[in-house]
């Protein structure tokens, strides 16, 4: 396809190319009449394209279209023009994708459990209308401006597919991360997606692929025949999460898990229960063995594959393979010529014998050297298992507070699974301070026949919403205009401590230990600024007087108070004389008020962890500069000081901005990374709210 820089498709003004690759080529567009930059998909043309290819993939984009869910990336507007270019409309997201993110290797488990959380109800919600992906992928997995995943390119293999007929005949998706029932050929269910899921999560705590070959029939056929490999041999789990994965890496559909929901729970559980004695671990220590140089996950194809709705230049990704059984005309990324088609058919053939013979009867170990079906879990491990998720809670959806215009303007609330709302009447959402009264009402939310259903809701007056409310109420109302209050009847509820909302307000807006009243971050922010002016300082001196001056400086503004460091009677200190290690602990201590409140979850206490990194890393930072500002108290020549000079100033430099250690691109929270500029961040995510069926019980 020649390029359509230039041109305009519909409404859109394309400006330049962003991605290419064998499922379509992606545009940046321009809408001008709302101002707005969007990403366009463009489907591979279809010589002599019929009446009935447009109205099939006018259906298909219709059907994606209506998917709304905070974690789906949205379909603005789909279209084909008179010279059969089909297009696709979406949000032109500037985080990057999963793929570029998991670049540097396996992550933590932590990290991985809130990413399988997001993607996991966002599937279900699709499945629910009807909807099968057929190509989950990092590629396909985007991260917004706040570290929140967006499952995009819904139905897009199908689409390309489209002029083929062959739905349900043919191999539509990427190798790396097909099902067994996928690669060949057979009809596809939510289950095959909740396959793929389950191989992305794997690459994530792993670094590497479930399966590793240059060839993409043998990496077809290897989720067909190998068994699953023993995670617990790659990293260190727990046996319950072994269990989980290898039930949601099951060859048959019918072993894994019921729902992409029922796999996050599971999964949640037990990586909770695999620390009895510490169930709060800190992200950081997980990260401890964390290198920027780890090795990065082998990739199986050089193709380009296009980065929906990103800003990135063009990569290497996993390309989609597209294989159409019983058709001259195949499409695909990775060019398959007659005889590896030829091959894929002779080894599902076997495959399908040997299933056949394995019926009730025992196969000869010479016909199955190469298939031996995949290790089955302990009978301990499958206990502990089911027994983690017979104990999870039943969770209706959640809420997460995000950013508009101002920090923690907006949130995005997503539920599932909820009870029709008796007849005549709806279901509206409000935010409430459970010590005060106060209530704000956000919206009706409309639920569909699956109970499913989503709302989003940003503060008209820029109000940092979780400072103010620390719980959300989905009441049953006759009509959502007319409700100017909830009623009594809550149906559904999402708390956290109010001590929470106190702990917000001091580390953002103001606090009685910050300077002047001002909030402990930026009364923090103030005393590493100094910091940084004075280690500087004091690493220019022209002579050892003016460095012992300017060492002073710095350790009284990290200790508090008024201290005489260099001798000469005449103490001071140019920050805020409160000390950035003091507001550091205030910091602390506000959160520990909230964590170990009676009504904090371990969904609260894990969240807010991340905050703590990142105040431990500013912790341990001033300590080293600290200890490097003693140093050069006791020499008396600046030659002997600058090797003590370069530590206090590196270490100076990254107590605000933190850094990126791992060289992923992105400052993360995790131990020697984050500083006090990515506290905000995290602060909004430990909002984050679970929604629970009947009325909030505050304790």
């Amino acid at each position: 396809m020649s390029s359509l820089v230039g041109r305009k498709l519909g409404i859109y003004e394309i400006r330049s190319q962003i991605g290419q690759g064998g499922m379509a080529a992606v545009y940046l567009g321009y809408r001008a009449d709302v101002d707005r930059e969007v990403a366009i998909k463009v489907l591979p043309p279809h010589p002599g394209m019929s009446p009935d290819v447009k109205q099939r993939f006018q259906q298909e984009a219709r059907t994606i279209a209506n998917l709304q869910h905070p974690h789906l990336l949205a379909l603005y507007d789909y279209g084909a023009t008179a010279d059969d270019v089909l297009y696709l409309v979406m949000p032109y997201v500037r985080g990057g994708s999963l793929d570029k993110l998991m670049r540097r290797g396996q992550m933590s488990v932590e990290r991985v459990e809130r990413i399988l959380r997001e993607l996991a109800g966002a599937l279900d919600y699709a499945h629910k209308q009807g909807v099968v992906h057929r190509d989950i992928k990092p590629a396909n997995i985007l991260l917004d401006g706040e570290g929140n995943t967006l499952l995009a390119d819904f139905g897009i293999a199908k689409m390309a597919n489209v002029e083929s007929g062959l739905t349900g005949t043919g191999v539509v998706g990427t190798p790396a991360y097909m099902s067994p029932e996928q690669a060949q050929g057979f009809d596809l269910t939510p289950s095959s997606d909740l396959y793929s899921l389950a191989v992305v999560m794997w690459e994530l705590l792993t670094g590497k692929g479930l399966f590793e070959t240059d060839n993409p029939v043998t990496l077809m056929m290897k989720h067909v025949t190998d068994p699953v490999p023993d995670l617990s041999a790659r990293i260190p789990v727990s046996p319950a999460v072994d269990a989980v994965m290898r039930r949601a890496l099951a060859k048959t559909p019918a072993d894994r898990y019921s729902t992409a929901t029922a796999f996050s729970e599971a999964f949640s559980m037990a990586v909770r229960a695999s620390t009895p004695s510490d169930p709060l671990r800190p992200v950081m220590e997980a990260e401890t063995s964390r290198l920027p140089n780890t090795p990065q996950r082998s990739g199986v194809y050089s193709p380009n594959s296009p980065t929906v709705g990103t800003n990135m230049t063009l990569t290497p990704q996993p390309p989609t393979i597209i294989v159409q059984q019983g058709g001259s005309n195949v499409t695909t990324t990775v060019v398959l010529g007659a005889a590896l088609l030829v091959m894929l058919v002779a080894l599902v053939i076997v495959v399908l014998v040997l299933t056949s013979q394995n019926d009730g009867a025992p196969v000869p170990a010479t016909a199955v050297a190469d298939t031996t079906p995949a290790a089955q879990p302990t009978r301990s491990s499958e206990v502990i298992a089911q027994t983690l998720a017979a104990q999870t809670r039943p969770s209706f959806g959640r809420v997460a507070f995000n950013t508009a215009a101002q920090q923690g303007d907006s949130l995005s609330l997503s539920v599932r699974d909820l009870q029709a709302a008796p007849a005549g009447n709806v279901y509206v959402a409000w935010l409430q301070n459970t010590r005060t009264g106060e209530t704000r009402k956000l919206g009706a939310v409309i639920v569909d026949a699956v109970g499913t259903g989503a709302l989003t809701y940003t503060a008209e007056d820029g109000a940092f919403l979780p400072t103010l409310f620390n719980a959300l109420l989905l009441t049953v109302e006759a009509s959502a205009a007319n409700a100017e209050t909830p009623s009594a009847t809550v149906a559904y509820h999402g708390l956290l401590p109010i001590e929470l909302t106190d702990a917000l307000t001091s580390i953002f807006i103001r606090s009685d230990l910050g300077l002047r009243g001002a909030s402990l971050l930026e009364t923090a922010k103030a005393d590493a600024r100094f910091t940084t002016q004075h280690a500087g300082l004091a690493a220019r001196s022209r002579n050892v007087g003016a460095m012992r001056t300017h060492i002073e400086h710095t350790l009284n503004i990290l200790l508090g108070g008024e201290q005489d460091f260099d001798g000469n009677t005449r103490a001071s200190n140019p920050g805020t004389k409160i000390g950035l290690l003091n507001t550091l602990e205030n910091l602390n201590l506000v959160l520990d008020a909230a964590t170990s409140s009676p009504n904090a979850t371990l969904t609260l206490q894990t969240e807010a962890e991340l905050v703590r990194v990142c105040v431990e890393n500013v912790r341990i930072w001033s300590e080293e500069i600290i200890a490097a500002e003693e140093a050069m108290l006791t020499l008396d020549s600046l030659e002997a000081a600058a090797p003590f000079m370069d530590t206090s100033t590196q270490f100076a430099d990254i107590l605000i901005s933190g850094i990126d250690q791992n060289g992923n691109g992105t400052v993360d929270p995790f131990e020697g990374e984050c500083g006090l500029d990515q506290i905000r961040q995290y602060g909004l995510v430990a909002a984050t709210m679970d929604i629970y069926e009947g009325a909030p019980v505050i304790r």
